[in-house]
């Protein structure tokens, strides 16, 4: 059986975060993720996304495969600003991935926690 595939959009390492959180702190995390994602039983891959670089990278990667479960990290859902950014994207996936689930983290450190929580699989 082929994994599930997740496709997780969230901003690049140097984006502001959110307030009390420390950016050098938000980078390893992001380093973390990429690795525990990558080393889980799912078959993940991330879309780093800034306000400034509008939708058609996302919707050209939404549109690249089949996706199971798409994550939109706390970085794009938390700061008020990027509100419109975060409806574009929802948006999006239901136009383009209609089928997959959404999955929310609230760290870095806990995605595969949250791919877990919306898609559990045995291992």
């Amino acid at each position: 059986m082929k994994p599930p595939t997740a496709l997780g959009f969230g901003l690049p390492k140097g984006s502001p975060v959110p307030a009390g959180m420390d950016p050098n702190k938000v980078a390893k995390a992001l380093d973390e993720m990429v690795s525990s994602c990558g080393a889980s039983a799912y078959d993940v891959e991330f879309f780093w996304i800034t306000p400034e670089d509008g939708l058609d990278g996302a919707v050209a990667k939404l549109k690249s495969k089949a996706w199971d479960i798409v994550i939109i990290g706390f970085g794009v859902r938390g700061l008020p600003e990027h509100t419109p950014m975060f409806e574009g994207l929802v948006n999006a996936v239901r136009t383009h991935s209609p089928q997959a689930k959404f999955c929310f983290n609230s760290t870095p450190t806990n995605t595969v926690e949250s791919l877990q929580r919306v898609w559990p699989l045995k291992v």
